[in-house]
């Protein structure tokens, strides 16, 4: 148990977090905790990352976006609670259905368009949009999921102590300008999700 969330079992592990399903025993509700990688536990730039990742997800308000959910307990530790959404990745879903309807691959992307818009109205870039970053739950519904690499408008202007040296985002699905040393804006978005 920590901090009143009952851990179930691992959702998901990468090298640079692992994602937990965890009852909250006051309201019994699922949700997700994320919590960071002790491989960065010393990396203040992904610390900063993994902090800003809470705030953007609090700020978007659309069924595209992944909901970041404001914990009910004083937090003892770092970690983010999300909605819990049972389903699978996009990137799962394509192997299972290598050949889908043209529609249905249609109504996906539009949920997709949708949710970066929600990203570009508050002057946010995602900058990792990729299949692994899209989530499909039981009805169908598309979400996008994990903040980490997202760029704050106005946030990113503000002079830091950290410095950020490393790439944002997958490579496979970065913006040729991007890549090039260039600064992303909206167009970057746009060339992951055409990828």
């Amino acid at each position: 148990i920590l901090d009143g969330y009952r851990i179930v079992r691992e959702l998901h592990a990468s090298p640079a977090s692992q994602l937990y399903l965890a009852l909250d025993t006051e309201s019994n509700h699922q949700v997700v905790l994320k919590t960071p990688s002790v491989n960065f536990e010393d990396d203040p730039g992904y610390l900063e990352r993994f902090r800003h990742e809470e705030w953007v997800g609090r700020r978007i308000d659309s069924p595209h976006v992944v909901k970041m959910i404001e914990p009910a307990r004083r937090r003892r530790f770092l970690y983010h609670v999300l909605e819990y959404l049972d389903g699978q990745t996009l990137r799962q879903w394509i192997t299972t259905h290598s050949q889908p309807p043209l529609n249905e691959a249609q109504a996906i992307l539009e949920q997709i368009a949708r949710g970066i818009r929600a990203f570009h109205r508050l002057d946010m870039l995602h900058r990792d949009l990729k299949p692994e970053n899209i989530h499909l739950d039981q009805h169908g519904t598309a979400r996008i999921i994990d903040f980490g690499s997202v760029k704050i408008g106005g946030v990113a202007e503000i002079a830091s102590s950290v410095k950020q040296t490393d790439l944002l985002g997958t490579r496979n699905y970065t913006a040729p300008e991007v890549l090039r040393g260039e600064p992303a804006t909206t167009s970057a978005d746009l060339f992951a999700f055409g990828v």
